[in-house]
């Protein structure tokens, strides 16, 4: 396998893994910013487990 292959193979991964964390750091701000309210909490959990429920069911 040549160096270009690997690189093409673990490209979309990475990408994926960048936006997962970004949209996760995304999500505990806005959780943060709404905890007053009750759902927050939700959102701050709901939001990276989410993310990567929908990262496993994509990658199969």
């Amino acid at each position: 396998m040549t160096e270009r292959e690997v690189t093409n193979k673990t490209y979309p991964l990475l990408t994926m893994l960048i936006g997962l964390i970004s949209f996760s750091i995304s999500g505990i701000i806005v959780g943060l910013i709404s905890l007053r309210a009750n759902e927050g909490l939700i959102l701050m959990l709901g939001i990276p487990i989410g993310s990567l429920l929908m990262l496993f069911i994509l990658h199969k």
